[in-house]
């Protein structure tokens, strides 16, 4: 069970947001993305789920694993056929106003590299993203 942390958002002084792995915050209403990003900094291991912040647990061995097997897969197959970029786990990407996943993996098409190159660190939409989930952290990583 998560831990969680109500507060207004006016009583959060500290930034960039620390929190325990697995700990939810939410405030009085939903955050957007772009307070989400003013809260937290790169180093922040959190995603905003429907307004509400979600700490990520640390990867399991098994997560990693399969990650790195994907990620080379994905990475061999888009250079070999000059198809865009396979970016990791640290690049954010909005999905609504009230809500910025980093995937695990993500797949930007040639065409759309301009969204990843011209952003802020890439804060924007990608053509596919993978999330690898481990057993015990799955109703977390699925917002349930």
């Amino acid at each position: 069970m998560p831990n969680v942390v109500v507060a207004s958002r006016e009583e959060i002084h500290t930034y960039p947001l620390r929190l325990e792995p697995e700990t939810v915050f939410c405030t009085d209403r939903p955050l957007t993305v772009e307070e989400f990003y003013e809260m937290v900094d790169e180093d922040t291991n959190a995603e905003l789920m429907e307004g509400v912040i979600v700490m990520k647990s640390p990867a399991s061995y098994r997560q990693e694993t399969l990650f790195s097997f994907l990620y080379t897969t994905l990475n061999l197959y888009v250079k070999e056929r000059k198809l865009g970029q396979v970016l990791g786990s640290r690049t954010a990407v909005r999905i609504t106003n009230h809500t910025a996943r980093e995937p695990d993996l993500l797949f930007v098409s040639k065409q759309r590299l301009d969204i990843i190159l011209s952003a802020a660190s890439g804060r924007n939409q990608t053509n596919f993203g993978l999330q690898i989930a481990d057993y015990g952290t799955l109703k977390l990583e699925i917002g349930n």
